[in-house]
């Protein structure tokens, strides 16, 4: 990753691949390529049950990363759970 690359917000890619913002966060958590920006705990008053906030952005080496990583998993015909639990 270079400095200059560009990144997008979860919110683009959600669109893009037609997933929702909340795959997107759990695809990317972990993932080099990605800065998190958090709000500070100070923002947080002491009787909220709310959690911090994590933005994220990625950069197009994650996104391709990422998106090549979970295509794989499509064109090896991964197994998908039925609506019965069972897999098919």
């Amino acid at each position: 990753m270079t400095s200059s690359e560009q990144h997008f917000s979860v919110a683009e890619i959600a669109a893009s691949w037609g997933l929702c913002e909340n795959t997107v966060r759990n695809l990317f958590a972990e993932e080099e390529g990605v800065i998190k920006l958090q709000s500070p705990r100070s923002l947080i008053t002491r009787n909220s049950t709310r959690k911090p906030y994590t933005s994220l952005s990625i950069s197009v080496s994650a996104r391709d990363r990422v998106y090549a990583r979970i295509s794989a998993g499509f064109r090896s015909g991964f197994q998908r759970k039925s609506s019965g639990g069972r897999i098919k």
